[in-house]
């Protein structure tokens, strides 16, 4: 008896084909980039930081953060950042004014 594997790789549920390179390379799928994210800034949050969470990103991944993030995050579109590129940090609340917030 043999067994047959019905699963699909991983790499395949969780990357997507580069829209850049037109297939030859991989990057991640931004609700897997949103969800990285989300939980470095958890992170942050646990270690008790006072200051405002941001979230830099490019729009489709924020758009994903936007569907997930729990309230409490700034995001800031950077469409310069590719799908699997995000930045978080702590910035002192009155430099968030102007930030969506979620």
């Amino acid at each position: 008896m043999t067994r047959k594997k019905m699963r699909s790789k991983l790499s395949e549920r969780m990357e997507k084909t580069c829209p850049c390179c037109g297939g030859t390379g991989r990057v991640m799928q931004e609700e897997h980039t949103a969800r990285r994210a989300l939980r470095d800034a958890a992170r942050i949050l646990s270690s008790g930081a006072k200051e405002g969470i941001v979230l830099s990103a490019n729009e489709e991944v924020l758009d994903c953060v936007r569907q997930l993030a729990p309230e409490g995050i700034y995001l800031k579109p950077d469409n310069r950042k590719r799908s699997g590129d995000y930045h978080v940090s702590t910035e002192p609340e009155s430099e968030c004014e102007g930030l969506e917030r979620t």
